[in-house]
């Protein structure tokens, strides 16, 4: 049944980096205090962490005076589970026939998962963090 040929499609890395890419390029604007002016854009930092670190770090050190590598604002996501779905479950295989011959195309179907992910997103003021959402 097992072979020893190593088999791996890599399908859980391309589903972490998928949902990365989804809130890779998050931008604001920061607008002087009168809001009329724009004084800068930024890309919003994302990193694949858990978040207890940032949690932690942040009530370590309220006023953030340590020198660190963080900035805020940020956004974290992290992986929690993967579960299998019985609701999509179909028949492993399936048949085809082709409308101009009598052959017969024959395909195997994957089994369904779920990957439940998190994005969690750390700021100062509400303008930010609204922006971001």
């Amino acid at each position: 049944m097992f072979s020893s040929s190593h088999f791996y499609h890599r399908i859980t890395r391309k589903m972490v980096v998928s949902f990365g890419t989804l809130f890779n390029d998050v931008r604001l604007v920061r607008y002087n205090k009168a809001g009329t002016q724009e004084i800068e854009r930024i890309i919003v930092p994302l990193q694949y962490a858990q978040k207890e670190k940032f949690y932690q770090r942040i009530t370590q050190d309220p006023e953030l005076t340590k020198e660190v590598q963080m900035t805020l604002p940020r956004m974290s996501f992290e992986l929690n589970s993967i579960t299998y779905d019985p609701l999509r479950k179909r028949n492993l295989f399936a048949e085809s026939y082709s409308p101009g011959s009598s052959t017969t195309v024959k395909s195997f179907r994957t089994t369904p998962y779920n990957f439940d992910f998190t994005l969690s997103i750390y700021f100062r003021n509400v303008e930010v963090g609204t922006q971001i959402v």
